[in-house]
């Protein structure tokens, strides 16, 4: 357990994960039949007239078809593209069709973004959004209060790890995926468990995102689409995750998905302290200022991989994604230690 680690012992690992490479995967191992995402890669450097004219002439591994509306449409081999303008002028968006945790569907994403990145599309300052079939947790609404929950709590570590590459957010991430850390949320726990949670739930959420025809939509942990009840796989039925930055780099977005992927599998397999998770939502610290999440306590990042994660490697990978241990040199190691760590000297 890396919580029980002591801190020479920490500072042993992370001089390892900076050396590790993070290896994209044929299968993450999810361990849930049930369980379906995909993902939203916006860029620009490509317009809708080139994406058009590439795919007639069969220039992308995958299929494409031009749709203008959004979320999981089906099951077949084709991804979807249409533009997108919320983010950068002129740019672009390729969205999977419904995934699952198969070689094929991950042979799939690897080769779409290596298409894009072949045909000059680059993914900075867009970002890249992650859907999850909200039938997971369906009609058990204890789960989705711990979901909630744990975002809260963790919610400046979570963002850390999704800027991916990035040491910083995308410029707009403020606006379009906001915090729910907000004292408002502590009402969650009086809405009463029965046909209306769900539409209760969502009505707390929206109140946190003042977007007036928009509200509740522009949050890092948007639960805007989800049915009210939410329990059959079904189109737009989902989680959305609005605050990964934009990147090309699909080892970086299969570990944003497994992240997710393995939290909401540790919720529904009971693997959660909920009493301890109660206890830490009631006694948390309010910061919704995304400007400030990157002063956050090594300790609880590595409580929160120990909750979600059963193995090492996934552990590694996500330490490696949150601290930016990639390849550096001994000087900005050496550095990036001090900051996690909190010490003066190593």
């Amino acid at each position: 357990m890396l919580s029980k680690l002591k801190i020479s012992s920490i500072k042993e690992l992370l001089y390892y994960i900076n050396d590790l490479e993070l290896k994209y995967r044929d299968v993450l191992n999810v361990n849930n039949n049930d369980m379906t995402f995909g993902v939203e890669l916006e860029f620009v450097g490509l317009r809708l007239n080139d994406i058009a004219r590439l795919n007639i002439s069969r220039a992308f591994s995958v299929p494409l078809e031009f749709h203008e509306s959004k979320h999981m449409k089906n099951e077949n081999n084709s991804y979807f593209f249409s533009r997108e303008h919320t983010n950068v002028i002129g740019g672009c968006e390729i969205e999977s069709n419904i995934m699952r945790d198969n070689k094929m569907a991950w042979n799939d994403l690897k080769s779409i973004c290596n298409d894009l990145v072949r045909y000059k599309a680059s993914a900075k300052e867009c970002s890249t959004h992650m859907h999850f079939g909200a039938h997971v947790l369906g009609n058990n609404y204890d789960n989705w209060l711990t979901l909630i929950k744990i975002w809260a709590i963790y919610e400046r570590i979570i963002y850390n790890f999704y800027y991916g590459e990035d040491n910083l957010p995308r410029k707009c991430i403020s606006f379009y995926a906001k915090s729910i850390n907000k004292e408002e949320l502590n009402c969650i726990d009086s809405i009463c468990k029965d046909k209306d949670f769900i539409k209760n739930l969502k009505c707390a959420l929206y109140f946190l995102d003042s977007i007036e025809g928009y509200r509740g939509k522009y949050l890092g942990l948007c639960i805007h689409g989800v049915f009210d009840d939410p329990n059959k796989l079904k189109e737009y039925n989902t989680i959305e995750v609005r605050v990964p930055n934009g990147t090309l780099n699909e080892a970086i977005i299969q570990n944003n998905i497994n992240f997710f992927a393995k939290l909401l599998n540790s919720i529904i397999n009971n693997k959660i302290d909920v009493s301890y998770i109660n206890d830490r939502f009631r006694n948390r610290e309010l910061i919704s200022d995304i400007g400030l999440f990157n002063n956050f306590k090594y300790d609880d990042a590595l409580e929160l991989a120990d909750m979600i994660f059963d193995n090492e490697l996934d552990r590694y990978y996500f330490l490696k994604q949150l601290y930016k241990l990639y390849n550096l040199d001994e000087k900005n190691l050496n550095r990036e230690m001090s900051k996690v760590l909190k010490l003066t000297r190593l």
